[in-house]
């Protein structure tokens, strides 16, 4: 590949021109370049030298150097980027070669029917053919996302003509496009924040390819859609690509691609890391046979709560209190104002303590309704959560296991404070402390967001109306065990005397990272590090909050497109219905210049395996069976004697 890569250039030099598509005598040319050029390598004393031209692989060369396929531009463009970049930053770019070939695609003869034909696609039908321009233009896909992936899918998707001849593109997505988005996911504009990914990324397609075929969706596939993705839906596709972010999507686009066998593209980033795996039925193994790690934030709620012993379990905590106070109480509220009698007829459903906390969360918002809502109620109620978390509660833990408690461990007796049990120390409020009133600011504001009155953004001003109500903390008192049924009565006799006419719905909230304005950072950023402080552990940096707690994972352009690339040079293998040993799965680094590809692993078989509850060997039937296989009774309408009597 080398010396038919170094004969191009010299035919280049020598005619002004490459090679002409599917011309011969180009090709013959080539060859007695690339023989001349080895010749005078051994004659020099050159390292790099083969003992003979292969003369197939350089007549191919100069059949085809002149396509572009949009899986290899793709490829070569991500990668050729990130080379620019390192040049001028930390890694090395390659100082040899890079050579990447898919000479398997290639038929033994040109095809008959790969004359132009003035089409968009003509590149692709001097490869293939017109006949499988015109299957590729009949499949129907679906396209799970629309982010920094399902862009690149969806350009190269279009660029191939997927769907433009009888087939359909699909593409889902219930996400809207953010600031942060722009600078990797290539089909949205600044002008577009706001607006849902997939309506948008239809346009920006139409654009490129007005005749494609495309239908897109703003929800999730996920099991409360299967309304609309049905199985009707599932099964007149011919695969799934997975453009998706997070392992429960992407364990239910397998569990679809297992249940109506079809093909699934899955690949997923990392800053400059990547990968692909290839699933063809009963040919690789599913997706949901790999191993893969759960999520990174998923801690126990006792943990960040009351233990936390590193700064990710206080911005966890802090997440989760957001949800608390800002989300959860939108909701029941907004519930209770739709439909009251019903709302309060489940209440009496939930658990006690359950119910408790939403009928206090409604009581809250229907007196401040009552007597007028103010910023100044909104920091009175942010002051209660200050003490509540940070103060009170802090506290409470600290009756219950005070400094000299102690556990029993093996029959030995520790220490309870010890190791990571961390012993905390409460908050007195300061309203001259940083943290103190950055909590109180950011949560009293995002309440009046929710109430629809002005919030305070001048900090000074803030400030004065704080000064002016003279917070302070009173004497922690332990609170006696109410009556619980008596207060759920006592809760439910105030709401029953609410007049409904001065109600109105709150705005409901969702969290936004990329907005410095609507107080959202500064409430996580505060609220992680009073949690930090109670626990004597180091504080976090704004940034480091945002980060971890908008889940922000590193994301490069030139990664997504260079790994879409190879998958969609993957897809054409699939359409072509090559041997398995011809499909590679990939994984690529294009920090450290890694490029690995190899054989997707064939699907697990049943074998005999111990059950320690049943304490025998379970002998699977029929014996090597996969996730693949299935049993089809087709009996219509049978009762359950009948179906036992029919399974084989």
């Amino acid at each position: 590949m080398h010396f038919a890569r170094l004969a191009l250039w010299e035919f280049e030099r020598k005619n002004g021109r490459l090679p002409l598509l599917h011309n011969k005598d180009d090709a013959n040319s080539l060859v007695e370049i690339a023989k001349d050029i080895l010749e005078r390598h051994k004659a020099i004393g050159e390292a790099l030298v083969v003992e003979e031209i292969d003369e197939e692989v350089v007549h191919k060369t100069a059949l085809y150097c002149s396509v572009e396929l949009p899986g290899l531009t793709a490829f070569l463009g991500g990668v050729l980027a990130q080379e620019v970049i390192k040049k001028f930053g930390k890694f090395t770019p390659i100082q040899q070669w890079l050579h990447l070939d898919y000479f398997e695609l290639l038929s033994e003869a040109i095809p008959s029917d790969a004359s132009p034909i003035g089409s968009p696609h003509d590149n692709q039908i001097a490869v293939f053919g017109k006949a499988f321009q015109d299957k590729i233009g009949k499949q129907r896909w679906l396209i799970a996302g629309c982010g920094a992936l399902g862009c690149e899918y969806l350009k190269g998707f279009t660029l191939m003509g997927l769907g433009s001849n009888g087939g359909m593109l699909y593409a889902t997505d219930p996400s809207k496009i953010k600031l942060s988005n722009l600078h990797r996911q290539l089909l949205y504009r600044r002008d577009d924040i706001g607006k849902f990914k997939s309506q948008t990324a239809l346009e920006a397609i139409k654009r490129v390819h007005p005749k494609v075929n495309i239908e897109v969706f703003d929800i999730p596939v996920s099991p409360e859609t299967e309304n609309i993705f049905n199985d009707t839906f599932w099964n007149k596709l011919d695969g799934i690509c997975n453009a998706l972010d997070n392992i429960k999507a992407r364990e239910y686009t397998n569990s679809k691609s297992v249940l109506f066998e079809k093909v699934l593209l899955d690949s997923g980033t990392l800053g400059t890391k990547a990968s692909s795996q290839i699933i063809i039925p009963h040919k690789t193994s599913s997706w949901g046979e790999q191993q893969y790690s759960n999520d990174d934030y998923a801690f126990p709620l006792s943990t960040i709560k009351n233990f936390p012993h590193s700064i990710e379990h206080c911005i966890e905590y802090s997440r989760s209190m957001f949800d608390e106070l800002f989300i959860s109480p939108v909701e029941s509220f907004n519930q209770y104002f739709k439909n009251p009698s019903q709302f309060l007829q489940d209440i009496r459903k939930q658990h006690t303590s359950t119910a408790i906390k939403q009928l206090q969360t409604i009581t809250r918002f229907t007196r401040w309704f009552t007597e007028g809502a103010t910023i100044e109620c909104c920091v009175r109620y942010a002051f209660q959560v200050f003490l509540s978390e940070f103060h009170d509660g802090i506290l409470r833990l600290l009756h219950h296991f005070p400094e000299d408690a102690v556990r029993e461990y093996a029959g030995e007796r520790h220490p309870f404070w010890y190791g990571n049990k961390r012993l905390p120390k409460a908050h007195k409020f300061n309203p001259d402390d940083e943290y103190h009133f950055l909590f109180i600011y950011s949560c009293a504001n995002i309440y009046a967001d929710i109430l629809r009155i002005p919030s305070i953004q001048d900090k000074k001003e803030f400030r004065r109306i704080l000064a002016a109500m003279e917070l302070t903390t009173p004497q922690f008192q332990l609170r006696d065990n109410e009556n619980e049924e008596e207060l759920i009565g006592t809760l439910l006799g105030d709401l029953g005397k609410v007049d409904m006419e001065i109600l109105s719905l709150l705005k409901w909230v969702s969290f936004e990272k990329d907005n410095d304005t609507n107080f959202h950072i500064d409430f996580i950023t505060s609220c992680t590090n009073l949690k930090a402080l109670n626990f004597s552990i180091p504080t976090a940096t704004r940034f480091k909050c945002k980060i971890t707690s908008g889940r922000i994972l590193p994301a490069v352009v030139t990664t997504a497109s260079m790994i879409s690339g190879l998958v969609e040079m993957e897809l054409y293998k699939i359409l072509l219905d090559l041997p398995l040993n011809k499909i590679l799965d990939s994984n690529v680094n294009l920090a450290i210049s890694s490029f690995n590809q190899f054989e997707p692993a064939g699907p697990k078989r049943a074998k005999e395996v111990f059950d320690p509850i049943e304490s025998d060997i379970v002998i699977p039937f029929p014996d090597g069976w996969t996730s693949w296989d299935k049993v089809i009774i087709n009996q219509g309408d049978i009762t359950l004697k009948e179906l036992l009597s029919v399974f084989p």
